[in-house]
């Protein structure tokens, strides 16, 4: 298996001693890859030879002539926003280090280079790499899933016959077309493409797939234009439920097989104007169908995550512990706030909860529990004061959030600190749960309360 490795380094005998040393590791380690590394002076050359052919791990200096370091790892994530990138930097000042993370590097280590842990760091991207299924990989375009699948097809359309191609391509693909709902996703992708051709537009159709579904990519709708684009979903009657979207791409989900056709359709014949509790509810289930279905392949122990986790990282889970202390005080600051305190006690719960979901998202396998911790702290975040306010609904809120740093502190000792979950990805479904319940508890309307009843009742089964 080729391994492509680019060293960005402006001196030349510390570049050749990085080269020495990853030479070293795969010899060691990996002498079943293949291993191809390139090597760059400055940063444009870097961004030049990322953009000429992927890379499976980057490292960069910072301080370098013609393009630093930072500036081309924010390049290279326009179009490469998986790859792993170690930075390496003398900058040790905080406001310096935050800036080098926020660039959209992976990890860093400084100089002078401390090789241990540099060793240590780079053996954990290629372990991650291998176990959890190719998890950085960049080849994997579509906006659904990051899965590598077992095939990809690219059609580069430039004409109506390029179309005709891939039309002629599906029709060989009997098992996709027994059902009339997967020719009608292949007909909006026919449509969307004659209308890009029309409009001298051209592209690639990009297919991947896995045993259950096709994801097909089409790039260069920046060139189409808002207006035509959104024109286009609503002709076209475009199944929302069924792509996903940015600026540039938009990816179809298409079914191979009747089951899978089943359930789209089902999706497909729910109202298209949900309330908030039917959205919460079908992101869940995204987060469910997609992120745990696609993401693991096989089960990994607690045990096989410590032995690869990068180091830095691991020092920040050893304050999980301090950090689910400090939540809890938190949580009784908010229960004695006075109106004018409120706010403020929420939002460090809001920065406590980003922390940890910062930690969480860097370790690359727990989409659905990143996700969870971002849609819980985007609902406190804008948490209506009606509800902040009223002593009744904050101590319902704070009883809740409770029970899910209860289990959020079982998940960290099982996974994290004691390591002693056959499976870590046991969890990710329930900690979502949880998070929608609380979402879903205040976003209900309501129910008109007995005149017979206790005004404390909604808290009876505390």
């Amino acid at each position: 298996m080729k391994f492509n490795v680019l060293i960005a380094e402006d001196e030349k005998d510390f570049r050749d001693i990085l080269v020495s040393i990853i030479e070293m590791i795969f010899a060691k380690y990996y002498a079943s890859f293949e291993l191809q590394i390139s090597v760059a002076d400055n940063g444009k050359e870097e961004l030049e030879i990322a953009q000429k052919e992927p890379q499976d791990i980057i490292i960069t200096d910072i301080n370098m002539p013609v393009m630093n370091g930072k500036e081309a790892v924010k390049r290279i994530r326009l179009f490469d926003k998986s790859v792993p990138i170690l930075a390496l930097t003398a900058l040790t000042d905080e406001k310096d280090v935050e800036e080098i993370i926020q660039s959209g590097v992976s990890n860093y280590t400084s100089k002078p280079l401390n090789q241990k842990l540099f060793i240590a760091q780079i053996r954990s991207f290629v372990n991650l790499f291998v176990k959890s299924g190719f998890v950085y990989n960049k080849n994997a375009l579509n906006l659904i899933s990051k899965q590598v699948f077992k095939r990809k097809t690219i059609f580069n359309i430039e004409w109506v016959e390029d179309v005709e191609e891939f039309w002629e391509y599906f029709m060989e693909q009997n098992s996709l077309l027994s059902n009339i709902y997967s020719q009608d996703i292949l007909q909006n992708i026919y449509n969307l493409e004659l209308l890009m051709i029309k409009n001298n537009i051209a592209n690639e159709l990009v297919l991947e797939e896995n045993e259950d579904s096709y994801y097909i990519t089409i790039s260069q709708l920046q060139l189409l234009g808002e207006k035509r684009y959104v024109n286009f979903l609503f002709d076209d009657k475009v199944d929302m439920r069924l792509v996903k979207q940015d600026n540039n791409f938009i990816t179809f989900l298409v079914a191979k097989n009747q089951d899978q056709a089943d359930q789209q359709q089902e999706a497909q014949a729910v109202e298209k104007k949900e309330n908030p509790i039917e959205m919460l509810q079908h992101e869940l289930q995204e987060a469910k169908e997609l992120d745990l279905r696609y993401t693991v392949d096989e089960k990994i122990s607690a045990q096989e995550l410590a032995d690869e986790l990068d180091p830095s990282i691991e020092d920040k889970i050893e304050n999980f512990e301090e950090d689910i202390e400090s939540l809890r005080i938190s949580l009784y600051d908010l229960e004695e706030a006075k109106k004018e305190e409120a706010r403020k006690s929420l939002l460090a719960i809001v920065e406590l909860l980003e922390n940890f979901d910062k930690t969480v998202e860097n370790i690359g396998l727990f989409n659905v529990v990143s996700r969870s911790f971002s849609s819980l702290v985007r609902f406190l975040k804008d948490l209506d004061d009606e509800i902040l306010f009223d002593l009744k609904k904050r101590i319902l809120l704070i009883t809740l959030i409770r029970g899910l740093v209860d289990d959020l502190e079982q998940w960290i000792v099982n996974v994290f600190l004691e390591c002693t979950t056959s499976d870590i990805h046991y969890f990710d479904a329930s900690f979502a749960e949880n998070c929608l319940e609380i979402e879903k508890i205040f976003l209900e309307p309501e129910k008109e309360q007995d005149e017979n009843e206790e005004d404390d009742e909604s808290l009876e089964f505390f």
